[in-house]
C-alpha cells in the first residue's frame, strides 16, 4: 500500500539538487501513485534565520528527572553526545552552559567472560568425573558441568529444570529463559545430553521417592541435604565447587559464565566448520 511516508523517500531519492530545483521551477512537487492514483503534494518549507534553543532548564530538568529515577549514566551520556552533535553542526541551538550539567561519572564495561580452552575443558572433566564417585552432589555437579557446555541454557535454568521438561518422544527440553518472560519454551538438545539429564533423573530418584514436598520432588535436580531435608541444588555451590577445582588443577578459576561462553563459541565454530547458517544455530545444541 502507498503512503506519504514511502512518496516522501522515492523524492529523496531522485538526489538534493533535482529536487532543489524542481521545488524552485514550481513551487511544489506532486507525485503519483501507479498503483492507486492517490496524489500526493510536498511543499517547499522555509525556515527563519532564529533557531530553537534547547535551553539550560529544561535540559537540568532531565537529568535531573533521570537522576531521581535511577537511570543508568547511558541516558545522560548519549543525551550529550545528541546536543554537542546538533549544536556542533548548527542543527539546533543549545544554551552553552548546559554542558556543566553532564558531568556524570560512567560504569565500567563489564569484563567479557573468555572461553575454556580445549586442554583446561579435558582436565576439568576429568576431575569432575573422578569426584563423581565421591558423593551424589559431585555427581551432579559433574553431569550439570556437561549440561552446560552442551546447552545454551544458563546454570539457574539448568537447576531449575522439572522432571517432566523433557519430551520422551521429541527429546525437546522445556525450559524458561530471560527473554522468554516466564513461558516455557522448547530447546532441542542432543542425545549426548538426553544421556546426562536421564542420569541425573536416575541419581536423585532415591531422594525423590523419600520427599514429601509434592512441588520440591518434581526438580530433577534436588537432594537430600540431613534429617530427611530436602532442597533444590544451588548456583553458588556449584559456582565454588567449579572454582575450587580449578584451582586444584592449577588453572584459572572459570565459572558458570566461562562455560557458557565456550558453549557459544563451539556452537558457532561446529556451524562454520559444518557450512551452515546462523539461523540453524539454535537448532544445535
Amino acid at each position: 500500500t502507498c503512503s506519504k511516508e514511502r512518496m516522501e523517500k522515492a523524492l529523496i531519492s531522485i538526489g538534493k539538487k533535482e529536487l532543489e530545483e524542481l521545488i524552485e521551477d514550481q513551487g511544489e512537487a506532486e507525485l503519483t501513485c501507479q498503483f492507486c492514483d492517490n496524489k500526493y503534494h510536498f511543499n517547499k518549507i522555509t525556515h527563519s534565520n532564529e533557531k530553537d534553543t534547547f535551553t539550560a532548564e529544561e535540559i537540568f530538568t532531565y537529568l535531573t528527572y533521570v537522576k531521581n529515577n535511577g537511570f543508568r549514566p547511558h541516558y545522560v551520556s548519549v543525551v550529550k553526545k545528541f546536543l554537542t552533535y546538533i549544536w556542533e553542526n548548527q542543527l539546533y541551538s543549545v544554551a552553552v552552559p548546559a554542558f556543566s550539567y553532564f558531568s556524570v561519572k560512567t560504569e565500567p564495561p563489564k569484563k567479557q567472560a573468555e572461553d575454556i580452552a580445549n586442554e583446561d575443558l579435558l582436565r576439568l572433566d576429568e576431575r569432575l568425573k573422578s569426584n563423581a564417585s565421591k558423593s551424589l552432589q559431585h555427581a551432579l555437579h559433574h553431569i550439570i558441568f556437561h549440561i552446560a557446555l552442551s546447552t545454551e541454557m544458563r546454570i539457574s535454568q539448568i537447576l531449575n529444570l522439572k522432571i517432566d521438561y523433557l519430551n520422551p518422544i521429541t527429546g525437546n527440553l522445556k525450559s524458561t529463559s530471560k527473554v522468554s518472560q516466564g513461558e516455557l519454551v522448547d530447546i532441542p538438545v542432543t542425545p549426548y545430553t538426553k544421556r546426562f539429564l536421564e542420569a541425573a533423573l536416575q541419581l536423585t530418584q532415591s531422594d525423590r521417592d523419600k520427599c514429601l514436598d509434592t512441588d520440591l520432588k518434581q526438580y530433577l535436580f534436588m537432594q537430600e541435604l540431613h534429617n530427611n531435608s530436602y532442597k533444590v541444588m544451588d548456583k553458588r555451590i556449584f559456582t565454588d565447587y567449579l572454582k575450587k577445582t580449578c584451582i586444584e588443577l592449577n588453572i584459572k578459576p572459570f565459572t558458570a559464565r566461562n562455560l557458557r561462553c565456550t558453549y557459544m563459541t563451539k556452537a558457532v565454530e561446529f556451524i562454520m566448520r559444518t557450512n551452515r547458517s546462523l539461523v540453524e544455530l539454535n537448532a544445535i545444541t
